[in-house]
Formats: structure tokens, C-alpha cells, sequence
């Protein structure tokens, strides 16, 4: 794998000078293959290089870093000049290296590293290619809400190295029953604080709206399919190590993910910007999935992994339909926005599909990945029930009224000017949409 990333970096070096991005696009897909035929054989950790290991989870999470960043170049054609080209090819090849390594790293020191460094590749894709002066106020907000939550990790990670002189998490997992000094809870609070930030929980989520709006559309695709997967995959990561600790603490947050997936249901209907209202879902799919995730069941763990991936395609997708109606008309507004299946019925077909996707409606992959969700979540306690139905009936309603505000109705007369759709703006609603269908037809061969 080692090689493989290595021939990566070559590669792109090399496109650089020929400006060409097939190459770019077809080492990917070479790499993403060579990913798949492991799949069945890598179930336990698996040596790569020194602290870096592969397993079943992570490597899902490679191929989906790898399939975003292959369609953020798709999508970034229209914006893109050969002025700047060049320095948005290196900061996404930069991105992708720091991410890959974030979810390779068994070393908790590398862990947290690697999850620093992640943050200065789509800060860069902000300031340098947003399009709103406000841009500047959202990077000061990331910034800021990401370094002040993830300072207590390091503190954290050095305490364990001192007791326990490792910092690997395979060799963690065996020191488990002996580790005293970790049922704690402020050990507890100061190691996940940095992740839920990340993920992000209601009342730690400002940045993510701001960072969407003011983000051009490859910004927008990376927060929502990949970076939020940052907080979930560390926490996942981290309460597969620390067994004892999770399960004595897990049930003080579980309270605060109901209440942030509630209001923030609450909150998306009286919003009228396109983006931040599917920045809004994103916060009501993540806290949902960790209200689950924290059961720390089976049926948990594998429904978690299915909602990363489902909603990391479909909220991508997303944006980018937004986007394709913003670049004509210079408006997110869902009031302005309207009527738009007059226009391209084939379109509307496609906000169809991933609003249902995001709904959870069969045969997504969503929709299975829902159902082991509300089954761990009762399970764990059946006086879930009545919270499971309120979330469940809010979140619908949103992509609902969503759909239903942005594609029926009235179209204003300025809207019958807009040029058609290009055939590469099909291209990116199909490359989204054809994971999540292959993956369920051949769901033995995943999972």
C-alpha cells in the first residue's frame, strides 16, 4: 500500500507538468480496485508500514476519500482557470495524502497529527477559492473551534505514553483491564472533545454551516462527505481501544445527540439557504449515527459504517445539485429557487433520488443503515421509541418540504434564460449515485 501511495504522489507530480488530470483520475481508479480485491481478505489489523495498518473500516473510508476527491475535480471545471489550477491540484493531492494517513495511523501520536494536518488543505480550499469576503470569518471559526477542542487530546495521548509507554492502539487494546488511571471522566470528555467538534454535536456546530456557505462546491463536497467522518471514525477508533472507559461514560452524551438531532430538525425548517439547510441534515444524520454508535453494539458498529459511506455520497451529491443551480443564477435562496422541474425534468429526477436517498427510503443504502441504527437504539432501551419516531418525522419532513419548495411550483420568468445542463454535470449525479447501487446489489462482496 506504501508503494501504492507513493506512485500516487508521483503520478500527480507528473500530470503537473503534462496539465493533465486523467492520469490523475486513472490512478485512482487503479488504486481503488487494488483496494477492493482486499476486501474480503483484511478483517484484523494488518501490518502497512511501521504505525500504519489496514482493517475492514478504514479501508471503506480510503475508497470513499478517493472517489470524492475524484469527482471534486469533475465538478470544479466551470470555476477553475489555468492561473490557479496548478494550486488547487497540489492542496487536494495534500488533503488526500493527510486524510489517507489520518485513517492508516494506529499511532495515537500520528492520530493526532495527521488530524491537524487535514485541517490546512480544506482552510487553504476556503480562503483561496471562496467566492465572499465573509470566508474569512468561517476559517477563524473552524480554526479556532478544531484547535481548542483537539489541545486536550495531545495532553491526553502523552499521559498514556508516560504510564503505559505505548501509544499504539492494537498494543492498548491488551493493557485495557490494567489501565485504572484511564475510568476517568475527564480523561473521557478531554479525548473525545476534539471529535465531537468535528462530527459536529448540536451545540458545538457553528463552524460547519459558515464553512459550507462560504466554501466553493469541492470544499463543500470534502466537508460533507469526508471530513465529517473524521469525528466519527476517531471516536469509533478510539472506543474500540478504550473498551472500559466508553462504556462507563458513553450514556452522560447520549442525551445531548437526542436533543442536537430534535433541534436541529427544528431549526433547518425556518432556513431559507439551500446549503445551509443540507449542512443542517448533515448535523442531524452524524448525531443520529453516534447516538447509535455509543450503544457499542454489533449492530452499532456495522450500521455506523454503512451511514458513513451512504450519507458521505449522498450529501456530496447534494451540494453539488445546488451548485449546478447556482452557478446559473447567482442564488441558494429555496424561495427564489422554485419550479425547477419545469426546467430539466432529468434533473429533478436526480434531487428525487437523493432526497430519498437522505430520507432513508428503500432501496438506498441508507435505508439499511437506518434500520440497524433504530434496532441498536432499541435494543439498548426500548424507551427510545417515541424519540426514535420524533427524529424519524422531523428529518423526513425536511428533505419533504426541501424537495417538494425547490422543484414544484411557479418558475420566475429570469429562470426560462439559464443554458442547459452539461453532460458532465449528468456524469457527477451518476458517479454518485452508482456506489450506493452497486454496493447494494452486491452487498455480500462489501460487507
Amino acid at each position: 500500500m506504501m508503494k501504492l501511495l507513493l506512485t500516487l504522489f508521483m503520478y500527480n507530480l507528473f500530470s503537473f507538468f503534462f496539465n493533465q488530470y486523467k492520469m490523475f483520475n486513472y490512478m485512482i481508479l487503479i488504486i481503488m480496485m487494488n483496494i477492493l480485491f482486499k476486501l474480503n481478505y483484511i478483517n484484523l489489523f494488518n501490518y502497512m508500514y511501521l504505525s500504519f495498518m489496514t482493517d475492514s473500516l478504514n479501508l471503506f473510508l480510503i475508497m470513499l476519500i478517493l472517489w470524492t476527491i475524484l469527482l471534486a475535480f469533475q465538478s470544479n471545471f466551470s470555476f477553475l482557470n489555468n492561473k490557479n489550477k496548478l494550486n488547487f491540484h497540489f492542496t487536494i493531492m495534500f488533503m488526500m495524502l493527510f486524510l489517507m494517513m489520518f485513517f492508516f495511523s494506529m499511532n495515537l501520536l500520528y492520530f493526532y497529527i495527521f488530524f491537524e494536518c487535514s485541517m490546512i488543505p480544506i482552510m487553504l480550499i476556503i480562503m483561496g477559492w471562496g467566492n465572499q469576503i465573509d470566508r474569512i470569518q468561517a476559517l477563524m471559526y473552524m480554526l479556532f473551534y478544531t484547535l481548542f477542542g483537539s489541545l486536550p487530546l495531545i495532553l491526553i495521548i502523552f499521559i498514556i505514553n508516560f504510564n503505559y509507554f505505548s501509544m499504539m492502539m492494537n498494543m492498548l487494546i491488551y493493557y485495557m483491564n490494567l489501565m485504572n488511571i484511564m475510568n476517568n471522566l475527564f480523561i473521557y470528555l478531554f479525548m473525545i472533545l476534539g471529535f465531537l467538534i468535528k462530527i459536529p454535536l448540536y451545540c458545538m456546530h457553528l463552524w460547519l454551516p459558515k464553512a459550507h456557505v462560504e466554501s466553493p462546491i469541492s470544499g463543500s463536497m470534502i466537508l460533507a462527505s469526508i471530513m465529517l467522518k473524521l469525528g466519527t471514525y476517531g471516536f469509533l477508533r478510539l472506543m474500540l481501544t478504550f473498551k472500559k472507559l466508553f462504556s462507563n461514560f458513553n450514556k452522560i452524551i447520549m442525551p445531548l445527540l437526542i436533543w442536537g438531532t430534535i433541534m436541529s430538525c427544528i431549526v433547518t425548517i425556518n432556513i431559507n439557504d439551500l446549503k445551509i439547510i443540507n449542512a443542517y441534515s448533515s448535523i442531524i444524520h452524524m448525531n443520529s449515527m453516534m447516538f447509535s454508535m455509543l450503544t457499542n453494539s454489533y449492530w452499532s458498529l456495522f450500521s455506523s459504517k454503512l451511514m458513513m459511506l451512504s450519507h458521505g455520497l449522498c450529501s456530496s451529491a447534494i451540494f453539488c445539485l445546488i451548485n449546478f443551480y447556482y452557478e446559473r443564477l447567482n442564488s441558494r435562496n429555496i424561495i427564489i429557487i422554485k419550479g425547477l422541474t419545469n426546467f430539466s425534468p432529468i434533473m429533478s429526477l436526480w434531487w428525487f433520488l437523493f432526497c430519498m436517498s437522505n430520507i432513508s427510503a428503500p432501496p438506498s443504502l441508507n435505508f439499511f443503515s437506518e434500520i440497524m441504527l433504530i434496532i441498536s437504539m432499541l435494543i439498548y432501551s426500548k424507551l427510545n421509541m417515541i424519540l426514535i419516531m420524533l427524529m424519524i418525522f422531523l428529518s423526513s419532513l425536511i428533505y419533504i418540504y426541501f424537495y417538494s419548495i425547490s422543484q414544484h411550483n411557479n418558475m420566475y420568468m429570469y429562470m426560462y434564460n439559464m443554458k442547459n445542463f452539461s453532460k458532465r454535470e449528468y456524469l457527477i449525479n451518476f458517479n454518485h449515485f452508482l456506489p450506493i447501487m452497486f454496493m447494494i446489489m452486491f452487498f455480500n462482496l462489501f460487507f
